[in-house]
């Protein structure tokens, strides 16, 4: 099954084996996704602006900040009892980061921009500057070529493109609803809720490597097949009866037209 998968994938990731499987993960839970959304939450809303969100959004390495310039500005806040994204200004002029230093010094306006109700398109353009004037997209990208990871740089951007097509996509809708002008907080979280059946694949094909999937997915056969496990006596599962529910009682309902299933029947099938 997809659990027993991840975590061979997993294990086999930690041996150094080359190896990809059709894993997936959810757009809204990708590094990018999510600290673009808590970025726009935060400014919609001033009650979200607290100095907890703010220092976990500064620990991403979507604002371009070094290692060292981030513990550096943590620390400072901190020893003030600030870290809200609307405090950051007061901090901006001591790094070297241009993305920062422009978002940093632009949190008021944006606000403002989001306190009133706003045209969708509006909105949807608002939170894409996040990703593109304001560089969370290329920093990202930055951060993940320099630590030499592929997978998470493919995966942000996959997420990218889901999520400026769920923003047309809620516009389209809203405009046949003939919603003209929609709050912020609103909006986003109506974004959020189309997100929430979105996903992005997580592993890339394996070239020189090991390819996982599950049993009768479709693909073609093979000259050779793996089943691991087997030794080891996981697979196939071992017969154990239902101490409340016997196997003879199980196969009597199912003559009576119950559809229980049998612990011969999976283990045959494995």
């Amino acid at each position: 099954n997809s659990h027993y998968l991840s975590l061979l994938h997993e294990a086999c990731s930690r041996l150094g084996i080359p190896v990809a499987s059709p894993r997936r993960r959810a757009t809204a839970q990708v590094p990018l996704v999510r600290a673009l959304l808590e970025t726009f939450r935060i400014l919609a809303d001033p009650a979200e602006d607290t100095a907890e969100r703010g220092l976990a959004l500064l620990a991403t390495p979507y604002l371009g900040l070094s290692m060292d310039t981030h513990d550096r500005l943590s620390r400072a806040m901190v020893l003030r009892g600030l870290g809200a994204l609307r405090s950051w200004q007061r901090f901006a002029r001591g790094t070297t980061s241009s993305h920062f230093i422009k978002l940093a010094n632009a949190v008021a306006q944006l606000a403002a921009r989001l306190d009133a109700e706003q045209s969708p398109k509006e909105l949807a353009a608002a939170l894409t500057s996040l990703g593109l004037a304001y560089g969370f997209l290329s920093s990202g990208r930055r951060f993940n070529l320099a630590a030499h990871r592929d997978d998470a740089l493919r995966l942000d951007q996959q997420a990218w493109e889901s999520l400026t097509a769920a923003a047309e996509e809620l516009n389209a809708a809203l405009h046949t609803l003939r919603v003209e002008r929609i709050d912020a907080r609103r909006w986003l979280n109506e974004l959020t809720e189309l997100l929430s059946g979105s996903s992005v694949r997580a592993d890339a094909k394996a070239v020189d490597g090991v390819h996982l999937t599950v049993a009768g997915a479709g693909l073609p056969s093979a000259p050779y097949v793996f089943a691991v496990g087997w030794r080891e006596g996981l697979f196939p599962r071992r017969m154990r009866e239902d101490p409340l529910l016997p196997e003879r009682v199980k196969k009597a309902l199912n003559d009576g037209g119950a559809m229980l299933p049998l612990v011969a029947d999976r283990t045959t099938e494995d």
